[in-house]
């Protein structure tokens, strides 16, 4: 397949870019510094330029992309980095004729019956202490609802740096019963599973071991 992938230097973002590659896949990503790629590999093209630059997003995303995986993440401070860089993502795959795509939402913003007491209590909690992060990805999010694109919303728990299991399970619409965290190699693995699976267009995928 002929992915692109923005965020690739990012925790969710190079696990996904190192499995795209071991999988054969001919990968683009977007990347400001392309000093910080750790990977020379024949597969990979890579376009230097900024995710909020609609002429760089539009670059990195050529026609006959089969997908388009979003694991892009934001710091403090940094404003709607995600929802500026989804909006030109939409567009730049209406205009290269591309329709899959993959990003990554926030557990934190969804509270549901699968939820414990504990998280219950706790999830407001963090969307008020990271209320700006987080109406980011709601922006975001709204705007591929908006839009025509066959797209899923992969949404972790807690993400930590262990290895690759493959063992995590997955719910569609609702979290994952009992679910805490998730390693970010076994998050890119979940996403790079649902390219092909029709069941999870339009829809939010939780995640969790």
């Amino acid at each position: 397949m002929k992915l692109s992938i923005f965020g690739s230097t990012g925790g969710i973002g190079s696990a996904l870019l190192d499995q795209a590659l071991k999988a054969g896949n001919d990968v683009t990503v977007l990347v400001r510094d392309p000093q910080k790629l750790l990977y020379a590999d024949p597969h990979l093209h890579v376009v230097e330029g900024d995710a909020k630059d609609p002429s760089s997003v539009q670059e990195a995303i050529p026609p006959g992309t089969n997908a388009v995986f979003n694991a892009l993440g934001v710091r403090p401070g940094e404003g709607d980095v995600i929802a500026q860089a989804t909006t030109h993502m939409i567009e730049a795959m209406r205009s290269a004729g591309v329709r899959r795509y993959i990003g990554v939402s926030a557990s934190a913003i969804y509270i549901d019956r699968y939820d414990p007491l504990l998280l219950r209590i706790a999830k407001p909690i963090l969307q008020r202490v990271f209320r700006a992060q987080y109406d980011d990805i709601r922006k975001a999010e709204g705007d591929l609802r908006a839009s025509t694109l066959d797209w899923s919303m992969i949404v972790p728990p807690r993400l930590n740096d262990t290895d690759l299991t493959g063992r995590y399970r997955t719910a569609v619409g609702h979290n994952v019963p009992g679910g805490f965290s998730i390693s970010r190699k076994d998050a890119a693995q979940s996403m790079l599973a649902i390219v092909d699976k029709g069941e999870t267009v339009g829809e939010l995928v939780f995640v969790a071991t």
